[in-house]
Formats: C-alpha cells, structure tokens, sequence
C-alpha cells in the first residue's frame, strides 16, 4: 500500500518546518562563553575593578575640601534650614 501526498500539502509542510527552523534560529540566544577575570600576574596599570572609583580633582582641589564639605553637610543637616541650603546646593 502507497500512500501519495498532495503537492500542495507537501508544500505547505515544508514551508512550516522552515517557518519553525527560521523562527527556533532567531529566537534562541547566542552562545555566550563564561569569562574568566585577569590572573594577577596580568593585572596591570590602568586596571579598573568593580567598586572602584576614579577620581579627578580640579586645579587646586584636594581630597581634603571634599571631606570639608561633607562635614559641613552633615552638620547643616541637624537643622530644617540647613537641609534647605543642602537641597540648593544640589
């Protein structure tokens, strides 16, 4: 016994498993490989790590007016008024 399929639903088919392949390929992510953080032996200047911030001072800045002004913030901040100016300063 022979069976014999209808062209048109031989086409149909194979026009829906390229549909399903084209569809899978698009939607499926790319492969991503696991990557490996430098061996300090390979650490070199310039090397930034996560938590680290750098910071540029202007001309004639230092580190100590900014914790002059920290400290100064924090004590306007026991006052309403001083929490103001601290908002305006923002």
């Amino acid at each position: 016994m022979k069976f014999k399929l209808n062209s048109r639903i031989t086409a149909h088919m194979t026009m829906t498993v390229i549909v399903f392949l084209v569809t899978t390929l698009l939607t499926v992510p790319n492969i991503t490989h696991a990557q490996t953080s430098p061996s300090p032996s390979t650490i070199t200047a310039g090397t930034f790590f996560d938590g680290e911030f750098i910071v540029q001072y202007d001309e004639g800045s230092s580190p100590d007016d900014i914790d002059t002004q920290i400290a100064l913030r924090k004590e306007r901040a026991k006052t309403t008024l001083g929490r103001l100016q601290n908002q305006q300063d923002n």
